[in-house]
């Protein structure tokens, strides 16, 4: 009997081969429940820290057509007749100089694919070879929009890429996205830059250039950082240019950020 009650008294000891001990699947019928509660409770936290990627995106996964006059300056683009402009890109991480130059000025219908953020747009171009060609309709070309003088200004934000940007991916922008955003605009993309105030230009993109297309070392090195720059904005019909130099350019710390500071 004394055997028998000291046995007893032992506790369960697991053996592979042998059958689970009863507190043991006692234990394991109140965890395995209580991991997985916590785990679905972090997966939720998680996802709501983190930040609106925003509202860019790929219009239609269709093959769509626009007419209007293609313009290589400040970057590739098509100008419709009702003034919008959408920036041309290529496929991959490329851009469309090669493809669209002939056409500088010329009157064409562009194929492709619609990317677009608020009331910015992007035309990723098909890879046909007639996914430009000239318009057939007889009618003149849209007339450039005059660049107006421009204001000095001052501004926080960051140097993106215009595809992935305005909808090829998301989030297109951030530390994350900082090599593809080098690599796309080292690529012929177009650089845009991307305010941080909600209230300046509605975080709408701007074209960003330094007096030519392909942007320096200087500045390639901080895209997808937050920076402060200053420069001249211009308007460019509903195109917003920010015109800047590698001088003018400055990773963000706290003391340029209160400098900076009205």
């Amino acid at each position: 009997m004394d055997n028998q009650m000291k046995d007893s008294n032992k506790p369960d000891f697991y053996v592979g081969y042998l059958p689970t001990p009863p507190s043991h699947r006692r234990f394991i019928l109140l965890l395995l429940p209580s991991l997985l509660i916590v785990m679905l409770a972090t997966s939720v936290l998680v996802a709501r820290s983190q930040r609106d990627p925003g509202a860019s995106q790929v219009v239609s996964a269709e093959v769509a057509s626009w007419t209007g006059t293609v313009y290589m300056e400040p970057y590739p683009m098509l100008i419709t007749d009702d003034g919008t402009i959408y920036l041309v890109m290529g496929m991959g991480k490329f851009g469309v100089a090669d493809r669209v130059a002939e056409f500088d000025g010329v009157r064409c219908t562009v194929e492709g694919w619609d990317l677009a953020r608020s009331d910015r747009h992007g035309i990723q171009l098909a890879p046909e070879s007639d996914a430009i060609r000239r318009d057939s309709s007889g009618l003149g070309p849209v007339p450039q929009p005059a660049l107006s003088e421009g204001e000095q200004i001052k501004l926080t934000g960051e140097i993106v890429d215009g595809k992935c940007y305005l909808g090829a991916m998301k989030p297109g922008d951030g530390k994350g996205h900082k090599a593809c955003a080098i690599l796309c605009i080292d690529g012929g993309l177009p650089p845009l830059f991307a305010s941080v105030d909600p209230e300046q230009f509605d975080q709408l993109p701007i074209v960003l250039v330094n007096g030519k297309a392909q942007l320096p070392d200087e500045l390639l090195k901080l895209a997808g950082e937050t920076v402060i720059f200053e420069g001249t904005l211009q308007s460019f019909g509903k195109l917003q240019i920010l015109n800047t130099t590698a001088s003018q350019v400055h990773r963000w710390t706290p003391e340029l950020a209160d400098a900076a500071a009205p």
